[in-house]
């Protein structure tokens, strides 16, 4: 006979399954909504609850916390202004591209949207705010799978993610569940980008591929950057940052004695400290330092490496 598995409060699966993805610590404040999650997190032996002053201070010190350590950054709130409070970090997180999870406590389901004390849309709030994943949870059948579908968002996407969840539903009983994701360390990533490539030299057909690639620009470019009157600048962006091409970016700047410049999110990709380091673009929506404009607004050509978006650069 099979044996029958036990339930578990809601709070509890929460707890062990942050443990799961790899957190060791929980940012937040206080607040009815979230007593119970709370308290699950303060008995769990792996988790370490950091208690703040202010839900805004949570937010930002759990993206700091994602950061440093590459794991997902968590923070908790109760309802109304102490979910609000918590936008400012997770917007911090989500434009620089770090796994963040936030978790807000709702009124009683059956409160839900009657506008009473501190109720308010605050799943709606925090996606208009900018998070491409923000959601109310009101079942707790529901819970661990889009706490799974949040957490799988946030690693995939490196993004921040919010899941506001009822405190009767935080209350309730729930089955265990094991099959959550396990999200890789800052070091790991680290590893793997450092990895040496090992690349498969062995015949294969490229019949089927529609390669766009045209040699003529291709030499047209190497002809270009190779003319010592071409005035070239590297701009890098955060994907240059989580590569580690660091030595590579300055190896091809010394080659072509181009200045390097960095959007906000692509600092730390290279020395700083480097003769061809030339600082920081577009902040605060502003061009970012005076010479580092003047070197992108002077040059022939910009080489973007790790750049989403081209206008960032280019309209400055």
């Amino acid at each position: 006979m099979a044996t029958a598995i036990e339930k578990v409060s809601v709070s509890d699966a929460i707890a062990d399954a942050l443990v799961t993805a790899g957190v060791t610590h929980v940012f937040g404040g206080h607040g009815a909504t979230v007593v119970p999650l709370i308290n699950a997190i303060v008995r769990h032996p792996k988790l370490t609850w950091v208690y703040m002053r202010n839900e805004t201070n949570a937010s930002l010190a759990a993206a700091a916390y994602a950061k440093l350590t590459g794991n997902l950054g968590v923070c908790v709130a109760t309802s109304g202004p102490g979910a609000t409070y918590l936008v400012t970090g997770l917007i911090d997180g989500d434009l620089d591209k770090v796994p963040m999870l936030a978790l807000t406590g709702l009124k009683s389901t059956h409160s839900v949207g009657s506008g009473s004390f501190q109720d308010i849309r605050q799943a709606q709030l925090i996606a208009a705010g900018g998070l491409g994943w923000s959601k109310a949870c009101m079942s707790d059948n529901s819970v661990m799978p889009m706490l799974k579908s949040a957490m799988h968002y946030a690693a995939d996407k490196q993004a921040a993610t919010h899941l506001a969840i009822p405190v009767d539903v935080l209350s309730s009983r729930t089955l265990p569940d094991s099959n959550v994701p396990r999200l890789k360390t800052l070091a790991e990533r680290t590893e793997e980008n450092e990895r040496p490539l090992v690349v498969d030299r062995s015949p294969f057909d490229l019949s089927s591929l529609k390669l766009e690639v045209s040699h003529a620009k291709v030499e047209q470019a190497a002809e270009l950057l190779s003319d010592p009157r071409t005035r070239t600048v590297i701009c890098l962006g955060h994907r240059a940052a989580i590569a580690c091409c660091g030595e590579e970016v300055l190896s091809l700047a010394e080659t072509l004695n181009a200045p390097v410049v960095t959007l906000l999110d692509g600092k730390g990709t290279v020395d700083e400290t480097h003769p061809l380091s030339a600082g920081v673009i577009e902040i605060f929506g502003n061009p970012g330092l005076e010479a580092s404009r003047a070197l992108v607004v002077s040059a022939d050509v910009a080489i973007l490496i790790g750049v989403d978006r081209a206008d960032d650069v280019v309209q400055v």
